[in-house]
Order: C-alpha cells, then sequence, then structure tokens
C-alpha cells in the first residue's frame, strides 16, 4: 500500500524544485552537448556525390531554395526564382549532381530574409544561417526560460535538431512569432514589427490580425500591417515587383503538390 503524504508535502516534480538539482542540471548539459556529433552524423552523409547524399538531397536541403531565390534577388531577378526549370538548374549546378525537384514556395520577403546569407559562399552562408536563427532563439529564451541550461537544452530537442538538419527557417519563425505573443502586453509596436516579419511565412500568421483585433490590440494590428506592406515593397523594389506578380500562381502549384498529387506533404502544415 502506497504510503500516506505527510500535509502540506509538494512534489519536486510538478513544482519543478527537481530541475535546480546538480545532477539534473550535469544531466540537460550532457544531453545538449550530444546534439552536436547527431547533428554532425546527419550532415555528413551529404556528401556522397557532390554536395548531394546520393539520392538527390543538397546538404542544407530547404537552406538551398533560400540562398537560390536569396541570390536571384539581389541581382533583381526574384522572379527567376519561379521558374521550376530555371530555378532546378541553378541548384543542380551548385551541387555538382543530379537534384530532386526543388522549387521555391515563399514569397519574396523570404528572398529578403536570406539575401544576406545568399552574399556568402553556400556552406559558410548555411553556417552562418544556422548560427544567426539559433543564437537569436537563444537569446529570446534566456529571456523568458530561465537559466542558460534550460534554453542550451530547447534548443537540442529533436524538433530543433531536425530543423537544423533540414536548413529550415523555424529557429526565425519561432523568434518572430515568439517574441511578438511575449512582446505584445508590454511593447505592443515592437510585437507588431515582429509579427509583420512572419509575413514571410504567411500561413503562420493567418489567424494573427483576427487575435489582435478581438482582443483590441489595434496599435500591434497597424504596426504588423505597416511592418508587412513595407517589406513586401522593399522585397519588390530591389527583387523586381514581377515577383509579386507571379507569386499567386505558385501558391496554386503548392495546394496542388499538397493535396492534388498525393505527395502526403499536408501533414507538415499547421492549421488553425
Amino acid at each position: 500500500m502506497r504510503p500516506a503524504r505527510p500535509p502540506g508535502f509538494a512534489s519536486p516534480w510538478r513544482s519543478g524544485a527537481v530541475l535546480t538539482h546538480d545532477l539534473t542540471r550535469a544531466a540537460v548539459r550532457l544531453f545538449a552537448l550530444a546534439a552536436v556529433p547527431v547533428l554532425m552524423i546527419g550532415l555528413s552523409g551529404y556528401f556522397v556525390d557532390g554536395l548531394t547524399n546520393g539520392a538527390g538531397k543538397v546538404v542544407g536541403e530547404d537552406f538551398v531554395n533560400y540562398w537560390t531565390s536569396g541570390g536571384l534577388w539581389l541581382r533583381a531577378r526574384a522572379v527567376e526564382a519561379y521558374d521550376l526549370d530555371g530555378f532546378r538548374a541553378a541548384i543542380r549546378a551548385l551541387a555538382g549532381a543530379p537534384v530532386e525537384p526543388y522549387h521555391f514556395s515563399y514569397p519574396p520577403t523570404m528572398m529578403a530574409l536570406a539575401a544576406p546569407f545568399a552574399a556568402l559562399p553556400f556552406l559558410p552562408a548555411l553556417a552562418a544561417w544556422t548560427a544567426a536563427g539559433y543564437g537569436a532563439l537563444y537569446l529570446l529564451l534566456r529571456q523568458n526560460a530561465g537559466p542558460a541550461w534550460s534554453a542550451v537544452a530547447a534548443l537540442a530537442a529533436p524538433a530543433a535538431l531536425v530543423n537544423a538538419l533540414y536548413g529550415q527557417n523555424g529557429a526565425f519563425t519561432a523568434v518572430f512569432l515568439g517574441g511578438a505573443l511575449m512582446a505584445l502586453p508590454t511593447r505592443p509596436v515592437v510585437a507588431g514589427v515582429l509579427f509583420g516579419l512572419l509575413a514571410f511565412k504567411p500561413h503562420l500568421g493567418v489567424l494573427v490580425p483576427l487575435v489582435l483585433a478581438l482582443g483590441g490590440h489595434w496599435r500591434t494590428f497597424a504596426a504588423a500591417a505597416f511592418t508587412a506592406v513595407l517589406a513586401g515593397l522593399a522585397a519588390g523594389a530591389v527583387g523586381g515587383f514581377d515577383a509579386w506578380a507571379v507569386y499567386p500562381a505558385r501558391m496554386d502549384f503548392m495546394r496542388a503538390l499538397m493535396t492534388d498529387q498525393g505527395h502526403g506533404l499536408w501533414h507538415r502544415m499547421p492549421t488553425a
């Protein structure tokens, strides 16, 4: 029979007190350090044929889309990112091997975000992209998640490792969306700017205007709208406004890819 707990007893697991134990901190640090060789091993499998894994996947996977489109944007040729054949040919030339049918599915604002990294050679750009995203996310977590080791552990979580391995933009979306939600109560304009920057991945912010309106956060609403419009205009001014003209057709292409062609991508998309 389980013994009765004394009056006033609080479980250290429920209270979080166990997380202050030296042994727990050491275990978390070990977990975080183990993420480094795991990531290195995962990346090493991509250099089988040129910059690919021998099966058409380029090291950094999704990042190659950002880097290639960002380079086109810098040369005022953003519209070429939506030309499937030309875009894939550019990636194939970079990889030095046959590649999968890569395609760019983001609005031109994504090209502007990637442009500073596209100014670097590809592999240093991939390293800088990963370091910048996770550095910013670490700083955000340190503001709100307690000790430094807990923030490091969050960056070593399996989902974060997968994001790094595939060169995805999840660290940046977490900073923009998470940072905006954290800033909303006390810094409404900063929150609005961060929400507006999230427009580079619009389906993540589809409910943001509704929530801000229902909550009466009109300063944040206005700042978000202004930032999103300004970012869109800046993307068009540098990369060419013709890219915005063809982007809606790319959205149709992605809808067909996810729902009509049986590629099994729909489960990756967040929903309301």
